[in-house]
């Protein structure tokens, strides 16, 4: 009996010290999680209001203004500039007399050709139309290194945007459009619209494909394989306002319309990767 008395009392002695050393662990956690009393405002103090959930959030997840996929993805590029590297390359003088003539009333067509498929042009060019007579009223060449297939004039109609289309230096000849070699980033072109003459050349890191007037202020490009395929210009200093990272899009940007009212822009996106369906037999 007297062996039992001894184990029954070492149990019962362990099981009491591992109650009073859990307990001391316990005091110290409970004071710290409760912290200090909150301050009692002074009489006649209103107390503050208590902060938004959101605030108390803060710092959970992503920090607020950390840079998101898209900014990583143009570092990678080497494109950390605010102007993402689209910038007047070269400025000529356009100065001289003009290439035809106006009066008031007259209603007046752009248009341009390119070098590509069945051209026959040696140089990108800009003809002028009247439209109410319809009749060719001016040409001008553009010596630019590409095929463009487009054009805007700028809202105060003093200049010419022709987008660079695909560079003539790339691996594919003029019957296949200059499309599917290398395309290179040629420069985008500005040229007088009085003169007709290059003004400016624009480097935009990519191949700018189609343009437009946005909100009766700004020059709107899509662009291939640059770091903004959709970027809005400033005609004022030819800089770039506000563009939508490559990072952004889920796939390759082909052209973008503006809603009536500018506040939102509609955008055909292709599938990230080239599908060429050439010379595949179909069942059917």
């Amino acid at each position: 009996m007297k062996s039992y008395r001894r184990i029954a009392i070492a149990v019962l002695v362990l099981l009491v010290l591992t109650v009073v050393a859990r307990r001391a662990q316990l005091i110290p956690a409970a004071a710290e999680s409760q912290g200090p009393p909150a301050a009692q405002p002074a009489r006649g103090q209103e107390a503050a209001p208590s902060a938004p959930r959101a605030a108390a959030q803060q710092g959970q997840g992503t920090p607020q203004g950390s840079p998101g996929p898209a900014s990583e993805l143009l570092k990678l590029m080497a494109v950390d500039r605010p102007d993402f590297g689209i910038k007047v390359t070269q400025t000529f003088d356009a100065s001289g007399r003009p290439a035809y003539e106006t009066k008031g009333g007259d209603l007046l067509f752009f248009t341009n050709a390119s070098v590509s498929y069945n051209s026959t042009a040696d140089k990108p060019m800009i003809i002028v139309i009247d439209a109410k007579a319809r009749k060719v009223i001016a040409v001008g060449e553009i010596d630019m290194p590409s095929t463009p297939h487009g054009i805007t004039l700028s809202p105060d109609a003093k200049y010419i945007y022709l987008p660079s289309g695909p560079s003539t230096a790339s691996g594919r000849g003029r019957e296949q459009g200059f499309f599917g070699g290398g395309f290179g980033a040629p420069p985008t072109a500005v040229v007088d619209a009085r003169t007709l003459k290059l003004a400016v050349l624009i480097n935009t890191g990519g191949t700018t494909h189609h343009t437009q007037v946005f909100a009766d202020k700004y020059i709107y490009f899509d662009s291939f394989r640059g770091p903004l395929p959709i970027f809005l210009l400033d005609p004022a200093n030819n800089k770039v306002v506000r563009g939508i990272p490559a990072g952004d899009f889920n796939g390759r940007p082909y052209i973008g319309f503006p809603s009536p009212d500018n506040k939102f822009i509609y955008v055909t996106v292709r599938p990230g990767i080239n599908r060429d369906a050439s010379g595949r037999e179909m069942d059917g």
